[in-house]
Parts: C-alpha cells; sequence; structure tokens
C-alpha cells in the first residue's frame, strides 16, 4: 500500500503541475494520470500489477519447468529469441508490451535462480563487459551505417530497449556481480531510498517531455548531446532527489495513513460484499 500511495502521490502532484504551469488539457493524457495504474503512464506498475494478479498461473508454469530442467532452457532460449526479433519485425513499435517484459524478466529472474549454482561459475564479469562492448559498437556501426542507408535508422534503438538480448545479458551479468558484493553505507542507503521518486518522475509519460525539451532545453545541446546528458542525468536525479527527500520529512507520513485507512476501508467493503455472496449462495 505504500507504494500504491507513492505512485498515486508522485502522478496526482505532477498532474497538478501539468495543468497550472504547462496547460496541459487533454483529457485522456489527465485521466491516465489520475489512473496510472491501469493506465501505463507508469509502464513498470501497470505490468507490476497485472504479473501480480497472474502470479498463480506464473508460478505453475514455472514449478512445471523447474521438473523440466531442458524444456525449461528450451523455453527461456525461445522466449529470448523470439522477443529478441520481434524488435526488428516491428522497429518503430514499442516491441511488446510492458505486461508481457514483465512475465519475461520473471521467467528470466526464476531460471537464473535454479540455475545460480551452474550460472555462478561462469565468467559473469567478463560476459557482462563483451555483451556491453557489442552493444556500444553495434549502436556506433548502425548509426554510422543509417547515413548511407536511412532506414537502418529505425533498428537503432532496438538494441538498447528492453527486448535486446545483450541488454537482458548483460543486466543479468551485472545483477549477479553485485549480489556477491557486501558493503554498508548509509550514504549510499539514503541515496538509493529515493530511486523509484526519481524514476517515477523523470519517465512519467505527461511529464518528461517538459523535463527534456522545457526544463533542461536537450534541443538546444544536440551538437555535444552525449557531453550534456551526462549533466542532465545528475542534475535529473539531484532533484528528484531533493524533492523525495522534503516528501519523506514532510507529507509521507500523513499521506501514508491516508492510503492506509482508505485501502482498510475498501478491504472491509469488499470482505462484506464477498460474505453477502456466499451467505446468498447458501
Amino acid at each position: 500500500m505504500i507504494l500504491l500511495g507513492q505512485i498515486l502521490f508522485i502522478n496526482w502532484s505532477l498532474l497538478l503541475v501539468n495543468i497550472t504551469i504547462y496547460g496541459q488539457r487533454d483529457t485522456v493524457t489527465n485521466l491516465k494520470q489520475l489512473f496510472p495504474i491501469s493506465s501505463n503512464m507508469n509502464w513498470f506498475v501497470t505490468a507490476y500489477f497485472a504479473v501480480y494478479m497472474l502470479g498463480p498461473f506464473i508460478q505453475n508454469a514455472a514449478i512445471y519447468f523447474r521438473k523440466r530442467p531442458q524444456k525449461y532452457s528450451i523455453f527461456i532460449f525461445v522466449l529470448f529469441i523470439l522477443l529478441g526479433l520481434f524488435g526488428f519485425i516491428t522497429p518503430s513499435a514499442a516491441y511488446y508490451s510492458g505486461i508481457t517484459f514483465g512475465i519475461y524478466i520473471v521467467f528470466i529472474g526464476d531460471y537464473v535462480e535454479f540455475n545460480k549454482d551452474r550460472i555462478s561459475n561462469l565468467p559473469i564479469k567478463t560476459i557482462g563487459l563483451v555483451c556491453f562492448i557489442m552493444l556500444i559498437c553495434l549502436r556506433f556501426a548502425l548509426e554510422y551505417v543509417s547515413n548511407f542507408i536511412p532506414v537502418v535508422s529505425n533498428y537503432v534503438g532496438h538494441f538498447e530497449g528492453n527486448a535486446s538480448p545483450l541488454i537482458t545479458i548483460t543486466a543479468v551479468c551485472v545483477l549477479l556481480s553485485f549480489s556477491k558484493i557486501s558493503f554498508k553505507s548509509k550514504i549510499i542507503n539514503i541515496i538509493a531510498s529515493s530511486t523509484l521518486t526519481v524514476y517515477l518522475i523523470h519517465d512519467n509519460g505527461a511529464f518528461k517531455k517538459n523535463i527534456w525539451f522545457f526544463i533542461l532545453k536537450l534541443q538546444n545541446h544536440l551538437e555535444h548531446m552525449y557531453v550534456y546528458m551526462i549533466y542532465c542525468v545528475f542534475m535529473i536525479y539531484l532533484c528528484c532527489f531533493v524533492i523525495d527527500q522534503i516528501r519523506m520529512k514532510t507529507l509521507d507520513k500523513v499521506w501514508n495513513k491516508i492510503i492506509s485507512s482508505t485501502c482498510s476501508k475498501l478491504d472491509k467493503y469488499l470482505e462484506k460484499i464477498v460474505k453477502e455472496t456466499e451467505s446468498e449462495e447458501l
């Protein structure tokens, strides 16, 4: 419920900013920000709740494959290749929905966990580094080729998207590498505590264009875009971090009480309906 409250608070706050400062009047966009869970305004939120609802089916499938390791490997390989190739079939599309990606990640995570002993014996850091270097090389190579064959530009972003096999392998290798590191730092924990809010603000479907084009004015720095984006990343995280720390120190407790109270009443109401339905059937 705390996660839900944080998501609603950020989306509704950004909705207010969009309407009052940037004059956003599009009814559909405003409704999407008002109901972010069902609207895919923050794709991972919609995916999270959809995967949660599909949890029993995904769990049964994972149990089935765990009893058949060879079939599990084939399934992951086919899933891996198909979703990777799908981006080439529809390069201008979003490759696949956030819900599909959520299911894909759950199976990848379960497969890695199931085979962690075997995977831990692999040169994880080397594999991750090689994939990362290949990702960069392919990116610049495709950009260069697109100067002569314009249609290639449609495929450049594919190697940076969620459907990219190189991205998936690199991400898994980075995660496994960090899982072996043990350290404690209050500063890092404080900074990391605001990661979700940073994401919710800077990648909000209705607000991110205001950040990049009205606040940071990215269109005025295209000649040295990569250098400027390093500055942008730092400033976005810093500003969002400050906003989130203020939120946690001031409004968080009151807002969480409101959300918890509302959800508690809703749970009791739904429970009452279920009991009444069961009594009528009897």
